[in-house]
């Protein structure tokens, strides 16, 4: 679903772009990777890709035997190059704030100076989502980190293990 997905990803550039103060474009790239835990399970990159003069990335791991236009399962890291004068709380949480006004934020699990884990609800019928996210401050940037299904009863059985998962996601 590489549309969807840089629809999400496009709609999450305007959020940052818009809010005074949170993003600037670097001058060069410096798209820090997540070095990413899985489950025991065989997983592979499905998709990346960089807009350097942006300073976006976006990383998609998906199970070994799918693809990421037909997905039960997906992983995603979306990255976002900060000035080096950014306080990562007002990134963090103006991120959050603006993920949160579009109504898709089901609850928040944790909150933290530089840290925000939640549950996101989103589309319906084919295109819909159940995911926990973890937004945190990287070296030179902001990640957002997600765990995502199309399947609730999975989603309901699995977030708890997802969130611990996401949580030791760091950076490389």
């Amino acid at each position: 679903m590489k549309n969807f997905t840089w629809k999400r990803i496009a709609s999450l550039g305007v959020v940052l772009l818009t809010a005074p103060g949170l993003w600037l474009p670097p001058a060069f790239a410096d798209l820090e990777p997540v070095q990413p835990t899985f489950d025991g399970r065989t997983w592979k990159q499905g998709f990346t890709q960089e807009t350097p003069q942006e300073g976006q990335r976006i990383t998609e791991w998906i199970l070994q035997n799918e693809s990421v236009e037909n997905w039960s399962e997906l992983i995603t890291d979306f990255f976002f190059k900060l000035p080096a004068n950014a306080v990562p709380e007002k990134v963090v949480h103006g991120y959050f704030n603006s993920m949160n006004a579009t109504g898709k934020v089901n609850s928040v699990i944790s909150s933290a100076p530089t840290e925000v884990i939640y549950e996101f609800r989103a589309g319906s019928g084919d295109t819909q989502e159940f995911g926990i996210h973890r937004i945190f401050m990287g070296k030179s940037g902001l990640h957002n980190v997600q765990h995502a299904t199309k399947n609730a009863a999975d989603f309901e059985k699995s977030k708890d293990a997802w969130v611990k998962q996401l949580k030791q996601f760091k950076v490389k």
